[in-house]
Formats: structure tokens, C-alpha cells, sequence
């Protein structure tokens, strides 16, 4: 996980990471809580390794956008494009 806006650290909670297999693609899902009564837009995108730890996708996804209301919460999840992909990462950052 890489919080691209370090104030983002004090306004929100990432809980569980999970991925799991879905027709031999890795899909990952994390769970964030917003720690703040006020509206938060935010900007997300994956990153997807192989077992070397290399990047695998051939394409960058796009930037996917949540809002957040006051202590709200949900998960971020995105599918690699790539078979090859076993790790991931993900890049949180403002929208504001």
C-alpha cells in the first residue's frame, strides 16, 4: 500500500488486504475507513507483480475514483490483466 498524499495517513484506516485467484487472474481487495467527518474524494490505481517482482501488466489501468463521506467505508478492488501476477500493490492518493 503507498499513500501517495501523506495527509491522507491521519484521515484514513486500510484494513484487511485480500486477493484471491478468479479464473487464474489475481484480484485484490483493501478495505478503507475514512477517520474524518468530512467528505474525502480519492483517487486509486493497482500495481501488479510477478514472482520475481516484476510489473506484469501491459497496460497502466486508469485512476479509479471514490468518495468518501464523513467515517465511511469501502473497498477498493480492481483484476490484474495478467495471468503472471501472484503480488500487488496499491497507490491511494486526494483527488482535492
Amino acid at each position: 500500500m503507498v499513500l501517495a498524499d501523506h495527509g491522507l495517513a491521519s484521515s484514513l484506516e486500510f484494513g484487511s488486504a485480500e486477493s484471491l485467484s478468479v479464473n487464474d487472474h489475481l484480484k485484490a481487495m483493501v478495505s478503507v475507513t475514512s477517520k474524518v467527518a468530512s467528505t474525502q474524494t480519492l483517487e486509486y490505481r493497482f500495481y501488479w507483480y510477478n514472482a520475481q517482482g516484476l510489473e506484469v501488466n501491459v497496460r497502466k489501468e486508469p485512476w479509479r475514483h471514490v468518495t468518501l463521506t464523513g467515517f465511511d467505508s469501502t473497498t477498493l478492488e480492481a483484476m490484474s490483466v495478467s495471468p503472471d501476477a501472484v503480488n500487488y500493490r496499491v497507490v491511494v492518493k486526494s483527488q482535492n
